[in-house]
């Protein structure tokens, strides 16, 4: 994936990445099983988004919460959510919405590091699940807020450049 970096006085400033059209794969995953993984009541599951596997690059498992504090809950069990994604995913990027095209996510990562503060890949992939579940239009851009529960928050822009194609 093509990466640029624009510095200002020596450090970086904006990191801007071009993404691969996305692929999408259905995901046979029980909610319940996933809500244990996760440690999160099914009730805190999104009921108008399915969860789904979507790669720009690299899979991950979307998993849209139906809100912000769903995203404070998440407990992960790290064996039971690696057990579940198997190698069909890198992480399972847990996403609540909030207003004016944002979004707020966590990266669980069923290995070693836990939890990821900021996931470019992974954001790429929520943005194009988003154009394709009618949540976010193409062209508009996506502001999603990462890593504040761990606090080592980042802020990441995305922004379709073609129209989505079903």
């Amino acid at each position: 994936m093509p990466v640029e970096i624009r510095f200002k006085d020596g450090r970086p400033q904006r990191v801007t990445m071009t993404q691969k059209e996305a692929i999408f794969k259905p995901a046979k995953i029980n909610k319940k099983k996933l809500a244990i993984a996760l440690g999160i009541s099914p009730k805190d599951f999104d009921p108008k988004m399915q969860p789904e596997f979507v790669s720009t690059g690299i899979f991950n498992l979307m998993v849209p919460l139906r809100n912000r504090a769903a995203l404070g809950k998440i407990a992960m069990n790290m064996t039971e959510l690696r057990r579940l994604q198997g190698k069909s995913a890198t992480m399972a990027y847990c996403f609540a919405l909030g207003p004016n095209g944002r979004a707020f996510s966590r990266g669980m990562l069923p290995w070693g590091l836990y939890e990821d503060a900021a996931t470019g890949s992974a954001a790429g992939s929520l943005g194009a699940y988003l154009v394709r579940n009618g949540k976010l239009a193409p062209g508009h851009t996506l502001s999603i807020l990462q890593g504040a529960e761990m606090a080592a928050q980042a802020t990441s822009k995305w922004r379709s450049l073609n129209r989505e194609r079903n």
